[in-house]
């Protein structure tokens, strides 16, 4: 189901550490973006270009505010299990669908399941410093770029499923990450932006 717009205490759209995706594979994702959004009979939600990102890990629930202790305690946990790991690299490929919008399929190398593994691990003991969220309880599977996020009420996608339908196997490229970045999303009733809090070499 689409979802609503996030209100304090939701457990998505809140602090995320993400890898951004980089100016070669973005620019090849963002020349589809204008086709998915005249492919859509709603008004759903279209990331922009600069927001582009593979989410590695839902930190944190939505919350109104995010206090600066919270920001720096993540980076201090982010620096910690990132030590030694070195750049990640996905290879992106095909769009894809689900219930809740459009993605590019991404097929990451081992550093990513690494890094996922660390972070789940380091966190287990103490939980979400704040609200938590969708991945309190779990580690990830996928590595994806969302690039639509559908809006509530439901309404048939044909165009928009035949659009995706024939672009599962497109190449994209393949990015290399040496850094993450700690964000939190502002999505609201037209766009999905991002705000880069902090940014942790790899």
């Amino acid at each position: 189901m689409p979802d609503a717009i996030p209100v304090h205490g939701d457990p998505r759209w809140g602090l995320s550490v993400v890898l951004r995706v980089d100016d070669a594979v973005a620019e090849r994702v963002a020349a589809e973006l204008p086709g998915l959004a005249d492919a859509g009979e709603a008004a759903h939600l279209v990331y922009r270009p600069e927001d582009l990102h593979c989410t590695i890990r839902s930190l944190e629930g939505f919350q109104d505010e995010v206090p600066q202790t919270q920001v720096d305690r993540y980076v201090d946990q982010l620096t910690r299990v990132a030590a030694g790991l070195g750049p990640v690299r996905v290879t992106y490929r095909g769009l894809g669908g689900a219930p809740g919008g459009v993605f590019v399929r991404g097929f990451p190398d081992a550093a990513l399941w690494t890094l996922r593994e660390r972070l789940h691990a380091d966190q287990l003991p103490h939980g979400p410093f704040g609200v938590p969220s969708v991945d309190t309880g779990r580690i990830q599977a996928t590595a994806h770029v969302s690039v639509v996020v559908f809006r509530p009420p439901a309404v048939d996608e044909t165009k928009l499923a035949e659009y995706v339908g024939a672009r599962t196997e497109q190449p994209f490229g393949t990015a290399e990450a040496t850094s993450l970045s700690l964000v939190r999303y502002t999505p609201t009733a037209s766009a999905v932006a991002m705000e880069e809090l902090a940014r942790v070499p790899l």
